[in-house]
Order: C-alpha cells, then sequence, then structure tokens
C-alpha cells in the first residue's frame, strides 16, 4: 500500500474523492464536500494524504500542521478497505512519510473504537453545553523513534485451545529455543500463575509479572498492576506478553504483532481458550514447521497499524 501527499487537486474535488470522505462528513452532499475541501486546499498549514492499494484510492487523511503537533483534522476509507485496516496503515503512513513525533485527533463515542485498534492514547473530557453535557476524546499517538514493540507470542491448538487443566497439553520440539529467542534482552510480561509455574525470572531478560494479590520483587523481576503499567515499567524495551488469559485478552486492542505457534491438534475438552480477534486486522505471514511427534506453524500476525514499520 502506498501514502503519498495528494497534489491532484482537480481529484480531491471530485465525485469519486467524496464517495470516500463522505463517511466522516455525516449527512454532507456533494457542494457541501466541495466547499470545505476547497477551504483545505487554500490553507497551507493543511495536507492532505491518499493512500492507494492495487492502483485504486482507498483513503484520504487531512492534517492541520499550523501546531507544535500535527492534528487529524478528518479520516475516511472505503468500507472494503476499513475492514481490511487501511484507516490504521493510512495514519501510520503519514507519520512515517512526515517523520512526526506524535499525531492528534479529537472524536467521540462513534469513533473512539477505530482510533484505539489505530494504537492512540486517549483522554476523556465532558463538556458541559446549555442543552447538556457530550463527551469527547483527545487522542495522540506517537512516532516510530524510541518506539517499543509490543509483541505477544502464544500456542494455540486448531479449535484455539491454549491449556487444559492448569497444563498446555502438548511439547513442541523448537518452541522453547524460538521464545528464547525472539525475547532474549527483552522484556517478558506474564501472569501470576505462569510466573509461580516456573518459579524464578528469566535469564538474560526482564520478568514483569502482572498480578493484583502479590508482589515479586528481585534481580530481574518486577510487578505490575496490569499490561498497560508493564508496558510503562518496560521503559523502550521491546514487550512480549506470554499469557496467560486475562494477559492476551487485555493486550490484543493493542498489540502489534503476534507470535502464533499453531499446533496442528484439536484438543478435547480444553478450559484456556486464546481470545478471538479479527484475522482482518492483521497481515499473517506462516513460517517455519516445527515440532516432531506434532506437528505445529509458527505464524507471525502483523498488525496493520505498524506493518509499515
Amino acid at each position: 500500500m502506498k501514502v503519498e501527499l495528494c497534489r491532484d487537486k482537480d481529484w480531491l474535488l471530485s465525485e469519486e474523492a467524496f464517495a470516500i470522505y463522505s463517511q466522516c462528513m455525516y449527512h454532507a452532499t456533494y457542494e457541501d464536500y466541495k466547499a470545505q475541501m476547497t477551504g483545505y486546499l487554500s490553507d497551507s498549514s493543511v495536507r492532505i494524504f491518499v493512500c492507494e492499494s492495487r492502483g485504486r484510492k482507498e483513503g484520504i487523511l487531512v492534517m492541520d500542521h499550523s501546531d507544535v503537533v500535527a492534528e487529524i483534522v478528518g479520516i475516511a476509507v472505503n468500507g472494503r478497505a476499513h475492514r481490511k485496516g487501511i484507516g490504521s496503515r493510512l495514519i501510520q503512513g503519514v507519520i512515517d512519510s512526515e517523520n512526526l513525533e506524535s499525531i492528534k485527533a479529537q472524536t467521540d463515542d462513534d469513533a473512539i473504537g477505530f482510533y484505539r485498534k489505530c494504537g492512540f492514547a486517549e483522554e476523556k473530557e465532558v463538556i458541559e453545553y446549555p442543552d447538556g453535557a457530550a463527551v469527547r476524546y483527545n487522542c495522540i499517538k506517537c512516532g516510530n523513534r524510541g518506539r517499543k514493540m509490543i509483541g505477544l507470542i502464544v500456542a494455540r491448538s486448531k479449535n484455539n485451545v491454549i491449556g487444559k487443566g492448569g497444563e498446555i497439553p502438548w511439547r513442541i520440539k523448537g518452541e522453547q529455543k524460538q521464545f528464547k529467542e525472539l525475547t532474549t534482552g527483552n522484556v517478558v510480561v506474564m501472569g501470576r500463575r505462569s510466573y509461580e509455574e516456573i518459579g524464578h525470572p528469566l535469564p538474560n531478560r526482564t520478568t514483569i509479572v502482572v498480578s493484583r494479590t502479590k508482589q515479586f520483587e528481585g534481580e530481574g523481576v518486577r510487578t505490575a498492576g496490569s499490561v498497560r503499567e508493564a508496558i510503562e515499567i518496560a521503559g523502550d524495551k521491546d514487550v512480549f506478553i506470554a499469557g496467560g488469559y486475562g494477559l492476551y485478552k487485555e493486550a490484543l486492542p493493542f498489540v502489534d504483532v503476534m507470535y502464533i505457534t499453531e499446533v496442528d491438534l484439536v484438543i478435547e475438552d480444553g478450559d484456556v481458550y486464546f481470545p478471538k480477534f479479527n484475522e482482518e486486522e492483521f497481515e499473517k505471514t506462516i513460517g517455519e514447521t516445527l515440532g516432531d511427534v506434532w506437528n505445529a506453524t509458527f505464524s507471525v500476525f502483523c498488525a496493520y497499524y505498524c506493518c509499515t514499520l
């Protein structure tokens, strides 16, 4: 997918462009759109970007860079493109091409879910008006410079089982070696039960245990009350979420990459499952085959908003 500054004024004022951008201009007519876009084109502080996939224009982003932090004035993509996460990639493409430290946006309840999936941090604000109150979200997303990667590592069966009776119901040759190669020198975040099963911090890594009932402190181990707190403690190091279910579920909305070992087994009576997620929001790459007794395929799911990194 290509993201670039749009210099084609005729196209931006066309009905084709209106068909895309009207999705963020509620009940606007084509004449309304042309008037607004003409205003943007005459403003030197406004930059308009278009994303193109397979020769087809899929999205438009209007950005105001008159302030220290660039702000998204409007963003819209085709419905089909939205399902494939192209809006996220459009934002990331603008950050990359403009080398932005950060980008901000203001939105409401209708669109906050989109910005969350794109990796924005948010601050909720309630504004009082004479005829009632309205909720607004001030959102910001940092650029790539110094940005940590948030990864997730899991093995799951064909029917999505990750545990049975407090144990992992398989042993895959090569899986532990792969885990070590990915996480060495970085930060591993796990739940209390997972940590107590291991019984010690992982060597050559920082282990952060998410627990609200126990404290684990010592060389190579810290405690956090949530996944978000663990990420803050990690500083600028890459973070790998290693389970269990509750941590995976909490991390899914903002994870960058998922390293999933897909085991060629159906586990009956499994009692822990990997949380459901929308695979259309990720780009899947199938890697090597692991195992000897049981076959498993190592797959990488990269969130669309970070695929341009």
